[in-house]
């Protein structure tokens, strides 16, 4: 958007600098988020069955051909022919804790008289504000019927 006179400018120079140094950290974050959301919905979930991901080094572009070119032909025709791939695959982060919670039970909070789906939304119930406020607050209440009983019952 600037003249050709300000594109040469000592101006024009640091600002095409500035702006190719921000396109840079956007696309690094841009990447990051990809590579978090590629972890989280596809090796991060214990019953999702997906085909095996494989990671490829983009960072280099002067080794492209040997990063991510032939790695991925290579990879592709190790499934095409059904063929073990000569490269290791990315893991599944699922731990055993993860992969016994249902999702979809059902559990009853006596506390709070709540009925609620998933043995994960039950644990971050528990573990809730709003639990420990009426827990403590049935707790008060028991305690001072049990004063009251007493009460009467040494008079």
């Amino acid at each position: 958007m600037l003249t050709e006179d300000q594109k040469k400018s000592e101006e024009g120079t640091k600002l095409l600098e500035v702006s190719i140094e921000n396109m840079r950290i956007g696309t690094r974050r841009y990447a990051r988020r990809q590579n978090k959301m590629i972890r989280g919905r596809f090796l991060g979930h214990p019953s999702r069955e997906v085909p095996t991901i494989y990671e490829l080094d983009t960072t280099d572009l002067t080794k492209w051909n040997e990063e991510v070119k032939n790695k991925a032909i290579q990879i592709i025709d190790s499934y095409i022919t059904g063929q073990t791939c000569c490269f290791e695959p990315l893991k599944s982060n699922i731990t055993e804790e993860k992969k016994l919670i249902d999702g979809n039970s059902r559990n009853y909070c006596d506390v709070c008289n709540r009925l609620i789906l998933g043995d994960k939304t039950y644990e971050i119930h528990l573990q809730s504000y709003k639990h420990k406020k009426v827990l403590k607050k049935k707790m008060d209440q028991k305690n001072t019927i049990e004063q009251k009983d007493s009460s009467t019952v040494e008079n």
